[in-house]
């Protein structure tokens, strides 16, 4: 089944979150692009800016825990995977935090995800349970 765009756009700015705010702490961002709603793709890292018709929102960050980690991608499909690991039974965070992302996941609401959140969806969609925070 295809993402509605609302959906698309949801994860994305879940992704935005992170980045600016959320895994600054425990990763550095080798690369970060995201696509503005009428197509203009932003990439900060290299202060460009173009378009592109098949763009899409991502960044490639490396674990400064680990000294030799390679490049990991976090893309709307790391965050729906996150998303649905923390809404397996038993994963590991505070119930108030749980209970506040998996409303914001099924209202696909961003503005109801902080940088905490963002990072903790992050982590499950990497590592499957929360390693750093």
């Amino acid at each position: 089944m295809a993402r509605s765009e609302e959906r698309t756009r949801f994860l994305r700015d879940v992704i935005t979150t992170a980045l600016e705010g959320g895994v600054g702490y425990w990763s550095v961002c080798e690369h970060y692009q995201w696509v503005a709603e009428d197509g203009t793709v932003y990439v900060p890292v290299r202060g460009e800016m173009r378009r592109e018709p098949e763009a899409e929102t991502y960044a490639e960050i490396r674990d400064t825990g680990e000294p030799s980690s390679d490049l990991k991608r976090v893309d709307v499909e790391l965050i729906e995977a996150g998303l649905a690991k923390i809404g397996e039974s038993g994963f590991r965070l505070n119930d108030q935090q749980r209970s506040g992302i998996l409303l914001a996941d099924r209202e696909s609401d961003a503005g109801m995800i902080d940088s905490d959140d963002a990072d903790a969806i992050v982590q499950a969609g990497l590592f499957g349970e929360i390693v750093y925070g």
